[in-house]
């Protein structure tokens, strides 16, 4: 029978310049393990985050193919690579090459969720961070590399966006510099913040609401969201009150309803604008739902195990 390495050593942690990566690297920190980090095409919002801690940033680039953006000249649609699957393939690449143990990604269950479903088939905007793409390369690591499942996985699987978001909010040092705002991570753009006026700004801003004061996330964020009556509509989409989810890297329909639940009847938010509009519009925001909260922050059992020594990192998360 063949035999499948598990790679030991240092984790290799793919950033972002979000939240979810920090999370995991400082999971892993606490457990008095030595995270590097990677970023493939590192701007200066990467390195910002990645240096708070002075835990190491290793960079790789890639570049784009320029028939391809002769295509979209002519007219050619601008599809959605899938960037995850392909940054995931450079780290391991790069683990290997410098004699890393394993690739260890910050993917949670919410991106698995289908963003809508049409013809009968599911569509997921972020296939490539779903369980089942997480899966497949996991089982082709095997007889294309020689390694096993433990060579490539995600510390937060087991994990929603809002109990990810908890624990990232107990982590002031990060707050002034993450970005998640994908408009902030176009060609181009060297250093950006939140645009404060798109679907990845407004779930951000509601999943972290519950467990940061409003004068903080404001100032994080150079607005107040949830109290701008032009931003109604897009937290409308959020919570499920659209015709789909918005074909964008945010969270669960359940996430986002529960988390309207809880800042309803915090001083902070229930008078916002947002807030007001839409509990006037779903009065059941204004009542506890039990259902969702187990839904959401209960465990969450997938088809993928995490390798030991990392099975019981995330518990401080549920």
């Amino acid at each position: 029978m063949e035999s499948h390495l598990t790679p030991s050593g240092d984790p290799l942690v793919p950033i972002g310049g979000g939240k979810d990566s920090v999370v995991t690297v400082e999971l892993l920190a606490a457990a008095r393990m030595h995270p590097v980090q990677f970023a493939v095409n590192p701007n200066k919002i990467m390195y910002r985050v990645g240096r708070i801690k002075g835990h190491p940033v290793l960079a790789a680039t890639r570049e784009l193919d320029p028939h391809l953006l002769e295509l979209n000249e002519a007219g050619a649609l601008n599809g959605h690579v899938p960037v995850t699957a392909m940054n995931s393939l450079i780290a391991l690449v790069q683990a290997r090459i410098i004699g890393l143990g394993p690739v260890v990604m910050s993917l949670e269950a919410s991106a698995s969720e289908a963003t809508l479903v049409w013809d009968g088939h599911d569509v997921n905007h972020q296939w490539s961070k779903s369980e089942q793409a997480e899966e497949l390369l996991q089982d082709m690591l095997g007889p294309q590399a020689g390694l096993s499942a433990g060579a490539y996985f995600s510390l937060l699987r087991p994990y929603s966006e809002v109990q990810i978001a908890r624990y990232f909010a107990a982590l002031p040092e990060y707050h002034p510099v993450i970005t998640s705002c994908n408009r902030a991570f176009r060609q181009g753009v060297e250093d950006a913040r939140w645009c404060g006026d798109c679907d990845k700004c407004r779930f951000i801003f509601l999943i972290l609401s519950p467990f940061i004061p409003a004068t903080s996330l404001t100032r994080m964020f150079a607005d107040n969201l949830l109290d701008n009556q032009s931003q109604v509509e897009g937290y409308r989409a959020l919570l499920g009150l659209h015709e789909h989810r918005p074909f964008e890297c945010v969270g669960e329909q359940a996430e986002s309803l529960l988390a309207f639940t809880w800042i309803a009847h915090q001083s902070d938010w229930c008078h916002s604008a947002v807030v007001k509009a839409l509990t006037e519009e779903m009065p059941e925001l204004s009542q506890p739902h039990p259902e969702l909260e187990d839904q959401v922050l209960g465990e969450r059992h997938g088809r993928i195990s995490l390798p030991a020594p990392f099975e019981s990192l995330g518990s401080v998360l549920a």
